[in-house]
Parts: structure tokens; C-alpha cells; sequence
């Protein structure tokens, strides 16, 4: 008995604005320009990328992030002549406290983010301080990060991240956030990212595990990356413990720059072997995801895997 197949077809349209800001009145500036390269600023993070621009301090940083053998090692690229960092462990204990008393009132989330900690330190993503060594650690070298839990129930796979927070500041004072360069843009823009995506017939898309916390952080520098958290979640009486990191965190404003100079370095190795893989990767990254695509059957895709 003959089978018959119907067919339909699908027309996506896109539309998109760019929108510039410019400046009519000179009084409107301030003498150095801030407000004009302020509202520049902006409007380049609300479109879908960000615009480049020159910064000598992160591209001389971008040459010392070195492969130590097992991983991506780099320094935290800390602005000239920046403030002392004020040790903010009273900040990092109050928000532990409103953390917990929020947490226990779901006990399953409790227990999914001392998971996730505890994964991690097992994992040596993170390893208990020595409080110690604090009298010999000179000021300005010890900082908390804060954290907090996102839920994202509709995934599929990882339901719960502890995000931490590197800008919380008291008064008067500053952030970590605050001294650190956020580094060069070197991604792609979002929006040329996508509108190659969309042009092929076979859609490539993927991530890196758990990218940022493939990179160590220089051994010196991981005092500035402690935390609190609890011997025990379940016991009514608080055992504070303090941790660190010895990867990069998701959280600091140069982590996004650290990760994709790292990535960019690895790729550099294979131009000789492969110059046109290692372009199509290097123009479909986006942080840690990847969108790119074939033009041919997905047969075709699959031979050329293999191969």
C-alpha cells in the first residue's frame, strides 16, 4: 500500500534595530566626557553584543594565562594603583545567616546546595582555608565572597547554582569587583554569532562543562576567593567553615575575559592542523557556548566526525 508523506515548510523573518545615542548639547557633558561614555557604554550592553574597544593592561594579561601541565592558570588582572581590598567577613557572615534561615524553611534545596559544595570540595574545585596563616597574610589579601542559590526548575539537568558575589561593599569602601580589570572584549558579537547560526541547514550547538571552573587561579591570589559555608546543614548549631577557591569563579567581572583568553590560547596551538576547525570555533563561541552549523545532510556531518 503506497505511503504518502506530507511536507510543510517553515519562514522564520528577524528583525533587528541598532540604535546610537549622541550627544546635542556640550553643557550635557561633563568636563571628562563620563556621561557620554557612560550612555555609549549602555547602549552597547543593552543590543546583542559589545563593542570593542582597546585596553593595553588586559592584552598584556591575556599573555600570561599559561597552561601549567594540567589545566589553564591565570592571575586576577588587577587595576594600577587600585585600593586596599577591606576584608569584608562581616558582610559574607550576614548574608551566610540570611541564607541559611531561608534555606531551611526548603530543606530539599538545603540539601541540593550542600551538595553542590561539597561536590566541590571533594573535587578540589574548592579546599578549606588555613584561618591560621590569616596573622602573616598582609591586609588587602583576604576577601569573602558572598553567595546565593538560583533555581531554574525547567532544567533538565542541573537545577540549582550557587552563584557568588564579588561587589557586595560596606560604605565608603570598595568591592573586588571594583579593582579588577574586566578585560578586553575578545568574544564575538552575540548578533553576528546568530545571524551565521541561522544560515546553515544543520544547527551545532553545545557548551562547555562547568568551563570557568576548569581554570586554576594563581595559588597566591586564592585568599582573596574564601567563602562561608557549614560543617554541617542539618545541625541547629552553625559550624562556619571557611573555604576557597582554587578555579576561576562565575561571579568576578574579569572571569568572562580569563576564560575566553584561555580558550583562544588552547585553539592557537592547532591553527597548523586545522586552521579552518579552529576558525569556525573561534567565530561561534560565545563565553562557553557554541552555535554553529553545517550546510550539508547531517550524514555528511556525522563522516566528517568520524573522520
Amino acid at each position: 500500500m503506497p505511503v504518502s508523506y506530507e511536507t510543510s515548510s517553515c519562514l522564520n523573518i528577524s528583525h533587528s534595530m541598532k540604535t546610537e545615542c549622541s550627544v546635542i548639547k556640550e553643557d550635557f557633558l561633563s568636563q571628562d566626557g563620563t556621561i557620554h561614555r557612560e550612555l555609549n557604554k549602555f547602549w552597547d550592553n543593552e543590543t546583542l553584543g559589545i563593542r570593542d574597544d582597546e585596553c593595553d593592561e588586559s592584552k598584556v594579561y591575556a599573555d600570561q594565562i599559561k597552561f601549567n601541565g594540567t589545566r589553564y592558570e591565570a592571575s586576577l588582572p588587577f587595576k594600577q594603583d587600585h585600593p586596599v581590598i577591606p576584608d569584608n567577613y562581616k558582610i559574607a557572615q550576614g548574608r551566610l545567616c540570611s541564607l541559611l534561615r531561608r534555606l531551611r524553611s526548603e530543606p530539599q534545596v538545603l540539601h541540593q546546595y550542600d551538595n553542590v559544595i561539597k561536590e566541590q570540595l571533594a573535587t578540589g574545585v574548592v579546599e578549606l582555608a588555613n584561618v591560621d596563616d590569616e596573622k602573616i597574610v598582609e591586609p588587602g589579601n583576604i576577601h569573602y565572597l558572598p553567595h546565593r542559590e538560583v533555581l531554574k526548575q525547567d532544567r533538565s539537568t542541573t537545577k540549582l547554582r550557587v552563584v557568588y558575589d564579588a561587589s557586595p561593599k560596606q560604605k565608603d569602601q570598595i568591592s573586588l569587583n571594583d579593582c579588577l580589570l574586566p578585560g578586553q572584549p575578545i568574544t564575538l558579537l552575540n548578533f553576528n554569532i546568530l545571524l551565521r547560526f541561522r544560515v546553515n541547514k544543520i544547527a551545532l550547538v553545545s557548551d562547555l562543562e562547568k568551563a570557568f571552573l576548569n581554570a586554576e587561579i594563581n595559588p597566591n591570589q586564592r585568599e582573596l576567593l574564601r567563602f562561608l559555608w557549614v560543617h554541617d546543614a542539618d545541625s541547629p548549631n552553625l559550624q562556619v567553615q571557611t573555604l576557597r577557591f582554587n578555579r576561576l569563579v562565575f561571579g568576578l567581572v574579569s572571569s568572562p575575559f580569563i576564560l575566553n583568553a584561555a580558550i583562544r590560547d588552547h585553539l592557537s596551538k592547532h591553527e597548523n592542523n586545522d586552521p579552518q576547525f579552529v576558525d569556525d570555533v573561534l567565530n561561534s563561541f560565545y563565553v562557553d557556548d557554541y552555535a554553529s552549523g553545517k550546510k550539508t545532510q547531517f550524514q555528511t556531518v556525522l563522516n566528517n566526525t568520524k573522520n
